[in-house]
């Protein structure tokens, strides 16, 4: 059941980052709303999306990491960041999308296939900026956890040592 479900879950997860491409979609737009407004949005929502894609591979990777170690949680990370880059050109510059998977798989599998034999400059620019910025930010992101629970650690421990911890009132009878 767990393959299954990592499966799904890897189909969708380029969704997450991509939204952040929609920035793209300011510099033709045709709103009425001021431009401020609309990037306020735009980020907004894709910031929160690139927040939640990272939290959900932070989950697999601890799977991962779990049941065959960390390298190979590390392995992981970095083999979905790039998976999810061509994902994400795949939905932006060939408008595929995930249902396109679920809906015709052969098809799909045709035109996955197609790019992949004959690539092209565009395609390689783009892997390899967006793997790179989307591990930046992972990296950036699960360095900053770590350091909040080393620091909740070390608080835990100053509290339980013998320096700190109440005396107990001698009682005399």
């Amino acid at each position: 059941m767990l393959p299954f479900i990592a499966l799904l879950w890897l189909i969708f997860f380029p969704n997450a980052p991509y939204m952040l491409t929609d920035l793209q979609d300011l510099a033709r737009r045709a709103s009425g709303a001021p431009l401020w407004y609309d990037v306020i949005i735009v980020v907004w929502c894709s910031w929160t999306a690139m927040l939640l894609g990272i939290v959900s591979l932070y989950l697999m990777q601890d799977i991962v990491q779990r049941t065959f170690g960390r390298l190979t949680g590390w392995v992981f990370v970095f083999g979905i960041s790039a998976l999810s880059s061509f994902g994400i050109y795949i939905g932006r510059f060939v408008r595929l999308n995930s249902w396109d998977i679920l809906q015709d798989p052969a098809e799909t599998a045709m035109e996955i296939l197609g790019i992949i034999i004959d690539p092209s400059r565009r395609l390689a620019a783009f892997l390899v900026s967006y793997t790179v910025f989307f591990l930046f930010v992972y990296l950036l992101l699960y360095s900053f956890g770590h350091m909040l629970r080393e620091q909740a650690v070390r608080a835990a421990a100053t509290e339980h040592t013998p320096a700190s911890m109440p005396q107990p009132n001698h009682v005399q009878r």
